[in-house]
């Protein structure tokens, strides 16, 4: 039986050796800014080779699996370089957390920083958020507002149902507008419901099922 490739790379990605080789490709990548989209890490050297980095990565992405078995782990660097002896595997929230370039980390006490508004604003001023610093979300909630609006007129579907007339919805399967008892609750979306109507859910679904 032939291996289903798409499976097995994408368990390959989830285990110690395969997130330590992905982790290096990103990091060759990013050093000295050879992908050309971060020109903050152009003075930033790869100073150890592919086999040092995965004699020691593999064991500690072993280690912080076990430790924060539900989180994103990522390669923290403690000096400017990457260079073993001088890197910590940790969660991707806390080494966004410890960035120099994280104005929260300076942050006046109580207070946030917006990065639409580029100010400090009161903690009070922003939705909860435990993946960022000082747990709230990166943008204060009226900047959230203005962003999610902005969003939603450059996504038509969307931008239908801001429409919508009262009680009804728009099946982004059916182009049309449809009562709301015919969708599925969605919180994620703008009015709460699913973006396709309960049929087309049902159909899709019986059409993958076929493959």
């Amino acid at each position: 039986m032939a291996r289903d490739e798409k499976k097995y790379n994408k368990w390959y990605r989830s285990t110690p050796h395969g997130k330590a080789v992905c982790t290096w490709t990103q990091i060759n990548e990013r050093a000295e800014n050879k992908n050309g989209k971060c020109p903050t890490y152009a003075n930033v050297k790869v100073l150890m080779t592919r086999e040092e980095w995965l004699e020691w990565a593999v064991p500690e992405y072993e280690k912080a699996m076990k430790k924060w078995p539900n989180e994103r782990i990522s390669v923290n660097r403690l000096d400017q370089h990457y260079e073993i002896g001088k890197l910590e595997i940790i969660p991707h929230r806390e080494n966004v957390i410890q960035k120099p370039s994280n104005k929260n980390v300076h942050a006046p006490d109580g207070m946030a920083w917006c990065g639409r508004c580029k100010a400090y604003l009161d903690t009070k001023d922003f939705h909860k958020c435990k993946t960022y610093a000082k747990g709230v979300y990166c943008y204060c909630i009226n900047c959230t507002a203005a962003l999610y609006q902005e969003r939603t007129y450059k996504n038509p579907p969307l931008q239908k149902n801001v429409n919508a007339p009262d009680g009804m919805a728009w099946c982004g399967r059916c182009k049309a507008y449809l009562d709301k008892e015919c969708f599925n609750k969605c919180k994620s979306r703008y009015n709460g419901l699913s973006d396709r109507c309960r049929s087309c859910c049902k159909e899709i679904s019986k059409n993958r099922k076929s493959y």
